[in-house]
């Protein structure tokens, strides 16, 4: 119901669907799942709904409440970050 109001408060008239973006470990220096996981979140807009999904040591499943391509530009701005060297979006 919550999602619902939201959807009509923002304009949208057609619900979101969750979509799932998924990051993996390129070079195994870089830190493990579970770091990037919390990084990943920090790293992430305030705005956008986003839970971890499931963390493994080398990939990471994040879910969105918001437009595919808003959460892949998303998780492709925090992967551009220093602190996730090593780790790009699958």
């Amino acid at each position: 119901m919550f999602r619902e109001h939201e959807q009509r408060r923002h304009g949208r008239e057609h619900p979101v669907h969750p979509v799932d973006v998924i990051a993996v470990r390129r070079d195994e220096r870089a830190p493990g799942g579970e770091t990037t996981a919390l990084r990943l979140l920090w790293l992430l807009p305030a705005q956008l709904s986003c839970h971890a999904v499931r963390v493994e040591p080398d990939r990471v499943r994040l879910r969105f409440d918001v437009d595919a391509s808003a959460a892949r530009e998303a998780v492709r701005r925090a992967l551009a970050d220093t602190a996730l060297r090593g780790w790009a979006q699958e």
